[in-house]
Order: C-alpha cells, then structure tokens, then sequence
C-alpha cells in the first residue's frame, strides 16, 4: 500500500491503510477504481470439503470482495455522483450469473475437468476456483451493491472488467448492470469461450469473441460517451468491431423482479437481435440446435413488470420463428425481453 501511495501515479486515496480504491470525473463522467483484492476474503474460502472428497460452493454471508469499509464508499460515492455515467472499474468481472459456471463445474463426474478439445485434464475445483476470484464468488457483495443501486434509483451504472483475457459486453439483463469485459492486451484466452459453450452457458449477450466473432486476437474495449449516449465497442488490434452496444444515460440496473439467477444451462436460448420495426421485434437463435423443450418469451418494463409474454410453445416452433409482434400500445422506453424456461434464461435490454 505504502509503495503504491508512494511510487505510483493516482488518485486521492480514500481509505490508503486498507485499500486503493479511488475516484475521479471526467466531464459527464465519474470513474470508480476498486480494488478487489487488498482486503478480500480469500477466494477458496467460499467452498467446503463435502463427502468423497468433493467440493462445494457455500460461501457464507459475510465474505467479501472488496470488505465493508470500501463497499460502504462505493455505495456512498455512487449515491453522490452527479455525473451522468458512473464507470466502476474492476479487475475482475461482475457478472451475477457466472456462478453457475462454479456450480456447473463442480457437478462434473470426479470433479475433473477436459479444457482445450480434451487435450489435458484439470480438476474442477481448480477452474471453480478461477472463476470464484470474480464478483460471482462473492455473492453478497453482489446483490448488497445491485439492491443499493436499484433503492436509490441510480441511473447510468456501468462496469469496466478484465482477467478473463476474453473480450465480450453484457447490456445488464443477464448480469445486473452493462458491463465491457475488456479482454487481453497481450494474451487471450480462448479456453473461457471453450468452457462456456462445454457447460452449455451463455451470458454475454451483447457479443464478442468467440460468441459473435471467432477471432481470439489481441482485443481492448473503447467507450464513447455523447452526452446521453454511450457507445461501448469492443475492438481487435485492426481495429475491426467484435461487438457493441448503445446505451441512454436513464437506463436502471436491472430491477428485482428480474434477479433470479441462472440454475440450468441455458446456452439454447441464445438469440440476437437484429432490429425493431414498430412494435415488431427481429430475432435469430444462435444455436438453433440446442434449443430443446418448451420456450416463452416475456417483456419487462424498466421497473422489472411483465407487460407482454408470448404462448408457450415447443422448441420445434420457434426454430422457425424470425420476430415477435409486441402489442402496438406499448410506450417507447428501455425493456427487458427473455426467452424463459423453468429455471432457465436468455434475456437483452430492448429499447422501443
């Protein structure tokens, strides 16, 4: 801590015995850089040792990411923001539904684990343990910021992650708020994308490598704020766009009703959107062969009220299906639409 304070260029401290995290403005736009790994609770801590030597995540209430000191000035900092766009920058990602990548690792026969086309083996709790360094792993922390956020009706939240080595975006339907996973500068690592489509589980939904692209070179993430507007890409190093996503300064996190995390894979309900005309919706399902059992589309109004929902009918329909007829009265704004099923989901932000 002392070097850091010392010998690094910064921000003003606001808690330098116990962590770095700082803040500062731009224009329209606050910054907040966490530190999520000076007064963490250790990463293993969240699993127990069960019966036959197997592993299980149970982490306890009171572990944290960021410890209470921090989370309490992030919420504080957050609540007086007067900027339009707050960015919470993080080492490591926040997605809320990366967990059940740990559960779904877990539950592998031995609790081994085949990366890389099965070319060697790993035991799970190895890649549990990985993906348990996120926000994910820390649960409480998760859903104690996402609730402060939605009670206080803070508007324009978005995340800035990294680790993975992956470059994707996520406009907050599927991980509590947008976030830009930003990728690697110098690395990338395709075994995360390798492991997603293995376990069956998509959450990225706005694309990137490997999901909308199969380029796994070196990626960075480029964020234009115009006013109102934010523009989020996610570049290679030609420059050539791997996803993006559009974002209005009103946009809320994502409301409670709509918090319920992933329990099954869900990789089936993948879909893009291809645009909106009126009231009518133009979709594709990315893996059309994956897609099984009976599936319902539902729309949510920005306070997480289902105002619309399809009939429920077999994977054979919709295979065929291409868009969706909303009904003409609904008002213009930001929506959620889900394609569901018991347990099971695949949503994107929609703007009408």
């Amino acid at each position: 801590m002392r070097a850091y304070e010392r010998y690094f260029p910064h921000y003003e401290l606001e808690m330098p015995e116990e962590a770095l995290f700082q803040r500062f403005r731009w224009g329209d736009v606050e910054f907040f850089l966490v530190d999520n790994r000076s007064a963490r609770t250790g990463t293993m801590k969240v699993f127990e040792l069960g019966e036959l030597g197997r592993y299980y995540f149970r982490p306890k209430p009171e572990i944290s990411i960021l410890g209470p000191r921090q989370m309490e000035a992030l919420k504080r900092s957050l609540l007086e923001s007067r900027a339009k766009w707050k960015v919470i920058l993080s080492g490591v990602t926040y997605n809320r539904n990366l967990q059940l990548f740990i559960r779904e690792v877990l539950r592998q026969p031995e609790q081994m684990l085949k990366v890389a086309l099965g070319l060697y083996r790993i035991p799970a709790i190895s890649v549990a343990g990985f993906v348990a360094d996120t926000w994910a792993g820390y649960p409480a922390d998760q859903d104690s910021l996402l609730a402060w956020c939605w009670r206080h009706q803070i508007r324009g939240v978005v995340w800035v992650s990294g680790d993975t080595h992956v470059a994707t975006l996520e406009d907050g339907t599927m991980g509590g708020f947008p976030e830009l996973m930003t990728g690697g500068a110098g690395k990338t690592e395709k075994r995360s994308y390798q492991l997603a489509k293995k376990l069956g589980i998509s959450i990225f939904n706005t694309g990137g490598q490997g999901i909308t692209r199969k380029d796994f070179s070196t990626a960075l993430g480029y964020m234009e704020f115009r006013g109102d507007t934010l523009w989020i890409v996610s570049l290679n190093a030609k420059g050539d766009t791997l996803a993006q996503l559009r974002l209005s300064a009103d946009i809320l996190p994502l409301p409670p009703a709509l918090w319920d995390r992933l329990e099954r894979p869900n990789i089936g309900l993948t879909f893009f959107l291809e645009g909106v005309k009126g009231r009518q919706v133009l979709f594709r399902w990315a893996m059309p062969s994956r897609l099984i059992g009976e599936v319902t589309f539902r729309l949510y109004d920005s306070q997480g009220t289902l105002v619309w929902e399809s009939p429920t009918k077999p994977a054979s329909f919709w295979k065929g299906q291409k868009s969706l007829e909303l009904p003409s009265t609904l008002p213009a704004g930001w929506y959620f639409l889900r394609a569901e099923q018991a347990g099971s989901y695949f949503g994107r932000r929609l703007q009408l």
